[in-house]
């Protein structure tokens, strides 16, 4: 009966620390995603100026900025998040490969 509750102990530790290493996993993936937003949407504002100020510097009537900056900006967030999004994509794709432990992680994340 000892061995059994040692048996039922030791379980109990490896379950625990299987669940601080997740919860490590999932604040570094977490904390990447962060970053990764960060920097993506300092891009995207720095992108979006430029155009602001180009048409606004390069258009003579209120009208015609406002019909060249909507040409402008759709042309641009479509084709500029389509490509970010597949390379999101990807780059993700190769990290549950490389990593098993993140889908782990997500799924779990999912849940809660």
């Amino acid at each position: 009966m000892a061995v059994f509750n040692q048996k039922i102990q030791e379980i109990k530790r490896q379950r625990e620390l299987s669940r601080d290493l997740l919860a490590g996993d999932k604040r570094r993936v977490l904390e990447m995603l962060e970053q990764e937003c960060a920097s993506t949407i300092k891009t995207a504002e720095a992108e979006l100026l430029r155009i602001l100020e180009d048409t606004v510097a390069n258009t003579a009537s209120i009208k015609l900025i406002e019909e060249a900056l909507h040409k402008r900006l759709f042309c641009w967030v479509t084709s500029h998040y389509i490509v970010a999004l597949g390379e999101k994509r990807s780059g993700w794709a190769s990290r549950y490969r490389e990593n098993p432990a993140l889908s782990i992680l997500m799924a779990t994340s999912a849940k809660t």
